[in-house]
């Protein structure tokens, strides 16, 4: 293995807590900007957090957590049509997880 292949595997560990936090301060951020009643805001980094949590999984906690604050902000905003949609991917999330 070469030093470069070395290095890119040591530093993959630091990108993944890097990215880990940085999503709890963004998970933190949503919730402030919701409590806050910034909902456009809120609702725009709640949609760039859910698409960064999309290669964790639809089943992954995380990601599930981000979908049910977005669906909160939808809820507040009166945005019903894409509450339904995201509450029908949620629920389609959760039957495929209970099946295996």
């Amino acid at each position: 293995m070469g030093l470069a292949a070395s290095q890119e595997q040591a530093t993959t560990p630091v990108r993944g807590m890097f990215e880990a936090a940085r999503q709890t301060f963004d998970d933190a951020r949503v919730r402030q900007l919701f409590a806050s009643k910034q909902y456009v805001e809120a609702k725009n980094l709640s949609l760039a957090l859910l698409a960064r949590k999309e290669c964790l999984g639809k089943s992954s906690p995380s990601w599930q957590q981000s979908a049910e604050t977005l669906l909160e902000i939808y809820y507040v905003t009166g945005d019903y049509e894409r509450g339904v949609k995201l509450v029908a991917d949620l629920l389609a999330t959760t039957d495929e997880t209970s099946r295996h």
